[in-house]
């Protein structure tokens, strides 16, 4: 046996190392097997998944191509997503509801609205923020542009290729369905309305069976309101639709689009003020720039032209008219007419006129409506051009004029073989203008095609200056849709009879308040009416006045009410306070008015009305929050309640801005808790934000606002902590609670199950259950996903104490900050260091405990794990008289733990009374070899060493290291502990997840 004795050290290497192995597994096998299936995939399949690298290049691509959105009406006019865009809401029945909130946990929906609603740039803006914050479990989004469906050939599977494609995925095909079978994509289809009518039919029957064949995507579908039909159903049911910008959006967006523009802080607030104040002096531009588009229209060309005097015109129409005739005009306006500009503008707006009617499809019913060829536009420019007694030579330069200075044009493709509008409704303008003399002509292709000429037959009798009655008794008896079409012509048009008129309105006033598909349309369009300030108008607010007042039937009652705030009167905002003492309903009308209602509000609300006190917070602009200040000096529930809406609104910048430059006048000498906003302002925000928390605090769970508040964070963070610090009770201990273990443990079970994290081996739980203690039991509540943790700690609160309405605070914040806070500040039982001091102090430079405890577990691994190994390895060659040294004892106990300890592991996971026997002491056992393993070897490794560079070298080096180590370690873990250093994390908590969840796109089945 002698010739074995040269090999025999390695061989008993190898089984060290398969031992050592071994052990591994019982603690990380998990883990090891979920690797090796990834890298399976990876090596195996790797071409054919949508695997990491491909998702991290889509992402790169998609940050590029969506972080920016065109205007819709100038070509070069970008604006940047995360600076400009503002939430959309989702209108349900007179309320308003936060649209991510409604859909993202749905996986089939149809979101509709208005021309220039924000369709598009809410599934834009999603998918920018699913590619900036990489939410975990989250859907693949792929937007797929609905008008590309025209091309001949054309598929949705194809075109979500394409999409793919153009960020940066090729040959997708095969991935696309391996994602789309798993559930792993959202298919964001946008512009259902832009299908030409001779494909519309078969695109929603695609899409129906697409989304049958994938019942585990998620499917969102954009269409224009009045376009839908319900065609989709009933794959697809209950619609969302999109509400109109409320006060508060259109101050926000205001106030980001000039700040985007560089502006001064002062200027700012000047500019947004002004343009408000021009807004509610005309209620009918005010209905239209509740449209996202228009608005950003009328800001974009504020900007452009500004100056004193009106800011905006009289109707969509003549907006329309002088927003187009400035871009055309502006190279003559800003004096580059003669080296840039050489035709007339009047000779321009004469061919997109033409264009435009050319492409709404006056020439072919069967085109795609939306795109024209160059040959096609260069055509009809010759046209133009001989009737204008020109050369025929200047029809391209003419175009080209167009394109490139007045951006009415836009090339489709880089090749610039097609061309399209900048939006489908200057398009509809454009369309109407050029059939301005021709009603007739409108006629028969409104008849021909009511879908796609509905737009241009409201905008031809709005914008022409001529008797529309034939064309609105036309339309009146055409079809099913023609009606109520008629009743928004009227609400426009300048010159109709009177008689028609009254049919028509009578008509609908008799409709008012029957629940159908119309009846929103019919409240706006009657409301429209009633807004105008003729004799028509009055009629129509006498009778909207004289229903919502005296009506016996709920329903027409209720519609009434509504048709009268969307008058934008202010006789109706005094209307409505009135009826609001004795009918809900006109609680919604007064909230949808805005602005205009909030002083009658507050002086319901200092009357005692809790329901119009959470009206003006719903209004949520900076005078509504002016208001609500007024209501919070007093003892009283109003003021209570206010503090509590307060709260919500103060993290509003422009909300935050208002109160800090108001001259607010309230008693000095009322209790305050101003602590709580010292660290972010002084002045009336920090008097106003301490009685807020006074308030808040000295309420009840009655006091609190329905349902789960969202409280701003820098006070829902305080406010909680030194609440249930008052309350926990002293003997408590939450670490040590056997159902807070238990409750982990089936936590780490049910996430094993669903695969949201790798499963830790049944002993390394064992482990970190039994012996990990506080810090144990805060690193696995921080490890599993919040939403799950949160009852854990909500559950261990309140067995210290916790009343409700203090877990309602807890329930305020995001779950992940919530967490953070009750793990780090409440785990280990109650605080002993004052709630105020520690928070004082947050916006001090701390200490990075992360870093500090990156770096000592460095030193602490190079400081055992290399002189172990080395000494590992050398106890081995050393027993068979191969790299010897030292006694041979040394080498026995640096090697026989390893076994020991394997083996105990081995049989105690075997079931049977000897393995129930070596379960009960495993841990210990475990624990006494790994130490005694760890000192041999790592003694054998430093001499081994010090032979190399001096054993005193070595030795320093080895207890330098350790001592280094351990001390970074516990100093990290000391400030983790610190109550400044959890409320630090817990607010940047509380700010990604906030970031994170501003979108519609949902999570995938085996993430949730």
């Amino acid at each position: 046996m002698d010739f074995l004795k040269p090999v025999m050290p390695y061989g008993i290497g190898i089984a060290l190392v398969l031992i050592a192995l071994w052990c591994l597994k019982q603690f990380l096998g998990e883990s090891f097997k979920e690797f090796g299936k990834r890298f399976a995939l990876w090596l195996v399949g790797g071409n054919r998944t949508l695997g990491r690298r491909r998702q991290k290049r889509y992402r790169k691509n998609l940050l590029q191509n969506a972080s920016k959105h065109p205007l819709g009406f100038l070509r070069d006019q970008t604006v940047e997503i995360d600076r400009i865009y503002v939430p959309l809401q989702v209108a349900y029945g007179g309320q308003r509801r936060d649209v991510y909130r409604e859909i993202q946990g749905r996986s089939r929906v149809v979101i509709l609205g208005s021309a220039g609603a924000g369709k598009s740039m809410l599934l834009k803006s999603s998918a920018y923020r699913w590619a900036k914050s990489r939410p975990e479990g989250s859907r693949l989004p792929v937007i797929v542009e609905l008008h590309r469906y025209n091309e001949d050939g054309a598929s949705l599977t194809g075109l979500a290729e394409e999409a793919l494609a153009r960020n940066g995925i090729r040959a997708a095909g095969a991935m696309l369905e391996k994602a789309m079978v798993a559930g792993k994509v959202s298919l964001l289809l946008d512009g259902l309305d832009e299908v030409s009518t001779s494909r519309r039919a078969r695109a929603m029957q695609e899409i129906r069976a697409i989304a049958e064949t994938y019942p585990s995507c998620q499917f969102i579908i954009t269409c224009r309101d009045a376009t839908y039909d319900g065609g989709l159903a009933p794959t697809f049911e209950n619609p969302v639709t999109i509400a109109a910008f409320d006060d508060a959006a259109m101050r926000r967006f205001l106030f980001l689009w000039f700040t985007d523009q560089e502006k001064t802080d002062s200027n700012i607030r000047k500019l947004v003020d002004r343009m408000m104040a021009d807004l509610r002096s005309n209620p009918s531009v005010l209905r239209l720039a509740r449209s996202p588009l228009l608005l950003t229209m009328m800001a974009s060309l504020h900007t452009m032209d500004p100056g004193l005097g009106p800011s905006f015109m009289q109707s969509r129409a003549e907006f329309y008219r002088e927003a187009i005739e400035h871009l055309l005009r502006r190279d003559f306006d800003l004096g580059r007419h003669e080296s840039v500009a050489s035709y007339r503008a009047g000779h321009k707006l004469l061919l997109l006129r033409r264009i435009a009617l050319h492409v709404q499809g006056a020439d072919d019913p069967h085109s795609d409506g939306r795109t024209i060829s160059e040959p096609g536009a260069l055509k009809l420019a010759k046209a133009l051009l001989a009737e204008l007694n020109m050369e025929a030579p200047h029809a391209r330069p003419m175009f080209d004029e167009i394109v490139e200075r007045s951006e009415l044009l836009i090339p489709v493709d880089g090749a610039r073989l097609q061309y399209e509008f900048p939006h489908l409704t200057l398009q509809e303008y454009l369309a109407a203008v050029e059939l301005g003399d021709d009603p007739e002509r409108l006629l028969t292709l409104y008849q021909a095609n009511p879908t796609r000429w509905r737009e241009t037959v409201k905008l031809w009798c709005a914008g022409v200056n001529r008797d529309c009655t034939r064309v609105i008794t036309q339309v009146f008896g055409s079809n099913s849709e023609g009606p109520l079409l008629a009743l928004e012509c009227l609400a426009e048009a300048k010159k109709v009879d009177d008689a028609v008129a009254v049919r028509i309105v009578d008509h609908f006033q008799r409709r008012l308040g029957t629940r159908d598909s119309d009846s929103a349309l019919i409240v706006a369009a009657l409301g429209a009416v009633a807004g105008d300030s003729g004799p028509r108008g009055r009629a129509g607010f006498d009778f909207l006045r004289d229903t919502a007042s005296s009506s016996m039937n709920e329903d027409r009652r209720t519609a009434a009410m509504q048709a009268l705030a969307a008058s934008r009167q202010s006789a109706a905002v005094k209307i409505l306070a009135t009826l609001a003492v004795r009918y809900p309903a006109a609680h919604n009308a007064l909230r949808s008015m805005g602005e205009q209602a909030v002083p009658e509000l507050v002086a319901l609300a200092a009357a005692g009305s809790l329901t119009a006190l959470d009206d003006i917070a719903a209004i949520g602009t900076p005078s509504a929050a002016l208001g609500l200040c007024e209501l919070i000096w007093t003892d009283s529930d109003v003021a209570r309640r206010a503090a509590w809406r307060l709260g919500e609104l103060i993290g509003s910048t422009d909300v935050n801005e208002e109160i800090r430059l108001a001259a607010l006048d309230f008693p000095r000498n009322s209790p305050r808790l101003d602590w709580v906003w010292e660290p972010f302002d002084q002045g009336n925000v920090r008097a106003v934000m301490g009685r807020v928390a006074y308030l808040i605090l000295d309420s009840s769970l009655n006091d609190a606002p329905a349902g789960v508040p969202s409280l701003d964070p820098r006070l829902a963070l305080p406010l909680a902590s030194a609440a249930t610090a008052d309350e926990f009770r002293p003997d408590y201990l939450p670490f040590a609670d056997p159902n807070i273990h238990a409750r982990i443990k089936v936590l780490a079970e049910v996430a094993a199950k669903h695969r949201r994290r790798v499963r830790p081996s049944t002993t390394f739980e064992r482990v970190s259950s039994e012996v990990g203690g506080p810090l144990g039991f805060r690193s696995s509540l921080l490890d599993f996903n919040p939403n799950e943790a949160l009852p854990i700690c909500l559950d261990f609160l309140t067995k210290a104490g916790a009343t409700a309405r203090t877990i309602k605070l807890w329930l305020s914040l995001p779950a992940r900050a919530a967490v953070v806070l009750a793990a780090g500040a409440f785990l280990e039982g109650k605080p002993t260091r004052r709630m105020e001091n520690e928070w004082r102090r947050i916006n001090r430079k701390l200490v990075d405990d992360e870093l500090l405890g990156t770096l000592g577990a460095a030193l602490l691994l190079i400081a055992l794990a290399v002189p172990a190994a080395l000494g590992l390895s050398r106890s081995s060659m050393s027993l068979f008289g191969i790299w010897a040294w030292g006694p041979r004892y040394l080498h026995v106990l640096a090697i026989v733990p390893i076994i020991l300890g394997a083996l105990f592991l081995y049989v105690g996971g075997k079931g049977g009374k000897i393995g129930e026997a070596a379960a009960r002491v495993d841990i210990p056992v475990v624990a006494i070899a790994a130490v005694v393993s760890i000192v041999a070897t790592s003694v054998i490794g430093v001499s081994t060493v010090g032979g190399w560079i001096g054993l005193v070298t070595a030795v320093i080096a080895f207890f330098g290291s350790l001592v280094c180590g351990v001390s970074l370690v516990s100093v990290a873990i000391m400030l983790s502990g610190r109550l400044t250093h959890v409320f630090s994390e817990a607010l940047r908590s509380a700010r990604v997840q906030a970031n994170a969840g501003a979108s519609i796109i949902g999570k995938h089945r085996s993430a949730k």
